[in-house]
């Protein structure tokens, strides 16, 4: 067994049963309406299992054995984590850094700074300025691919879950600037959220967005039509399941909102998680309440877009 696979065996439960169930069925084609549990979180996906095999056989012989030792020294929780931020291709000199952060942290702690959503009391990151949906979102799902990214970001910010009505950069100064960045230089135009300013194209956005997550999104319009919703929501669960949270549009016509699925439970009723960038909380619906147009998040009712994420091979 070589190196880049004697790390990851150890990583905590990574390659065990469940982990192979899901991948199996991740590999199946014809298997997306084929009932599997959620991933439990903070587990790795067999998506950045592969990615981190390959970040790994990238290194050093030097570098391999810097993360070995990580990994050996590590809890088992830790290692998943650990596993994920070797997947976001850091380098062995960050990887020990972060391990040194997350050394004896218990399972609150690890579930309360190294995610941006499903914080206690439902609560998850938050856009600061009226028009920032689409790169909140984009932050929701970095936090959850990349442990590292969301403790940096809980580290800047004084409360990612907080925003001032009035001043985009004064709860969270440092997430308001990079939101307002990544806002206008895509065209848009950011305002306190008690005014109005300029949203982006989400669809343009996430393409930009491949070399930075190392995900490329395929979009697909599900508004107004059945038979590519539920193809759509069944496609979602893959991805779910496989480690994959996915960038969604609902609005209409005269505008949209940017939110981020980050779960599926397969019920009966199937449910499905989101995390809301304006309220900056999670909420759940099921299949048929999403099909008859029952949602209510920040004001919209109608999923127009799903963008299905995978892994773009860098």
């Amino acid at each position: 067994m070589d190196a880049g696979k004697s790390v990851l065996k150890k990583a905590g439960g990574v390659i065990d049963d469940a982990k192979q169930a899901i991948k199996d069925w991740w590999d199946d084609g014809e298997s997306s309406a084929k009932a599997m549990p959620p991933l439990p979180r903070g587990d790795v996906g067999p998506v950045q299992q592969k990615r981190a095999d390959k970040a790994l056989g990238d290194m050093s012989d030097d570098d391999k054995k810097k993360v070995q030792q990580v990994m050996d020294s590590a809890s088992p929780d830790a290692k998943k984590y650990l596993t994920k931020v070797l997947s976001s291709k850091h380098s062995a000199a960050e990887i020990e850094e972060f391990s040194k952060k997350i050394a004896g942290k218990d399972q609150k702690w690890l579930d309360e700074n190294l995610h941006l959503v499903g914080l206690p009391d439902g609560k998850g990151i938050k856009q600061q300025w009226a028009d920032s949906c689409v790169p909140t979102t984009m932050e929701a799902m970095k936090g959850e691919l990349d442990p590292m990214y969301a403790l940096k970001l809980h580290e800047d910010n004084p409360d990612v879950t907080a925003a001032d009505e009035h001043d985009g950069k004064k709860k969270n100064p440092n997430m308001g600037q990079e939101q307002k960045t990544d806002l206008e230089g895509h065209g848009g135009v950011a305002k306190p959220r008690d005014d109005s300013g300029t949203g982006l194209d989400m669809g343009a956005y996430l393409d930009d967005q491949k070399d930075k997550v190392g995900l490329k999104f395929e979009g697909q319009s599900v508004d107004g039509d059945d038979a590519a919703l539920n193809k759509g929501l069944n496609q979602a669960e893959k991805a779910l399941k496989s480690g994959l949270p996915v960038p969604i549009r609902i609005g209409g016509d005269n505008g949209g909102h940017a939110i981020l699925m980050t779960g599926v439970d397969d019920g009966p009723p199937r449910r499905f998680t989101f995390n809301d960038p304006y309220d900056g909380k999670t909420v759940t619906y099921t299949e048929e309440q999403i099909k008859k147009k029952q949602m209510n998040i920040a004001g919209w009712t109608k999923m127009t877009d799903i963008y299905q994420p995978s892994d773009a091979g860098k």
